[in-house]
């Protein structure tokens, strides 16, 4: 799924975010406080509820594609019997009223597939790479390896990070090794990644004899090992939400990693939040959308619109002098 814009209401909150167009690369900026976490948070919302969760005094109205296909899906229920709808190619699907969403209902969407695959396949990074093996008994983890073999089926396992990590040790060593090189190139320390008895990722370091677990691994590390682990690993057609981008990352991480992610898989739309000026200088202003709160109504506004010029080397120093940025937040 490929979000094209969005506009969101939550009146008990008294939040409103105008329609925000987004790319395949959307970087939003702006103060702190301007509302960029927000709009990564509604859009999770949005996740939250075409899955069943009441849309209680929300209004929406999103705008996506799958694969070559334009769908608008729209929701107002600021009141109990909420309205909401969904067009295909600018074709009405459904037009319903009720209390929960019909998106991913088989008796009233007869999209209900697509959807169910497309909002399962957005994804906020949050942060380390956690274990959560324990969650899988020895017999569940001989299971998986025996269900999960090729790329495509643990790309769509929707499993954890962590454990399709596993699974491509153990089922496609080639790939994993692609996956361990990008994460020695930015931490030539390390020599080996490998799977402990507990089925943990461990690690050896040079100089050390002993072995470290994943536990071991300082922040910033474990973070990079996850975001190389979800640019190679997440499903088809992925929406990555990352808030502030930059958390735990160190210099010698973020010209790395940046550069993963401007070059990674086609099919992956990122969606990030950043202040860091490395970042900011190394990502194009044409993906830029600067985010300006007015009280409680939230807007973004593009580098051409806030008349940034396209000078990589002058873009961090041309938007915190914008009076756009600097007057981010009014009311």
């Amino acid at each position: 799924m490929i979000i094209k814009s969005f506009e969101y209401r939550n009146n008990a909150e008294q939040w409103f975010l105008q329609e925000t167009e987004f790319s395949r690369l959307t970087l939003l900026l702006g103060p702190s406080g301007a509302g960029k976490s927000r709009i990564l948070q509604a859009l999770r919302n949005m996740q939250l509820v075409a899955d069943g969760a009441a849309p209680d005094d929300l209004s929406w109205t999103l705008k996506f594609t799958i694969k070559a296909d334009n769908y608008t899906w729209t929701g107002d229920f600021r009141h109990p019997d909420g309205k909401e709808s969904l067009e295909k190619n600018g074709q009405t699907l459904f037009k319903v009223n009720g209390s929960r969403s019909a998106l991913k209902s088989a008796e009233i969407n007869p999209d209900y597939a697509s959807m169910e695959e497309a909002f399962r396949n957005i994804i906020r990074e949050d942060g380390v790479l956690k274990s959560d093996n324990e969650v899988l008994e020895d017999e569940e983890f001989a299971e998986a390896l025996n269900k999960y073999r090729t790329l495509e089926q643990i790309q769509e396992s929707g499993l954890a990070p962590d454990t399709k990590l596993l699974l491509t040790y153990f089922n496609l060593p080639e790939k994993f090794t692609n996956i361990k090189d990008q994460f020695i190139e930015i931490f030539s320390n390390v020599e080996e990644i490998f799977p402990d008895k507990n089925r943990e990722m461990s690690f050896r370091e040079r100089g050390i004899n002993r072995v470290l677990s994943c536990r071991d691994m300082s922040t910033g590390m474990s973070r990079c090992l996850k975001l190389i682990t979800m640019l190679h690993l997440s499903p088809p057609e992925p929406l990555i939400l990352i808030d502030e981008f930059e958390n735990s990352l160190g210099v010698n991480c973020l010209d790395l990693i940046t550069e993963e992610l401007l070059n990674s898989r086609t099919d992956i739309q990122f969606i990030i939040t950043s202040h860091h000026p490395y970042i900011i200088n190394n990502i194009d202003s044409r993906f830029w959308r600067i985010v300006v709160r007015n009280g409680a109504n939230v807007s973004t506004v593009s580098a051409e619109e806030a008349g940034i010029g396209k000078s990589r080397h002058e873009a961090f120093l041309q938007l915190i002098n914008s009076p756009i940025f600097q007057n981010g937040i009014n009311g």
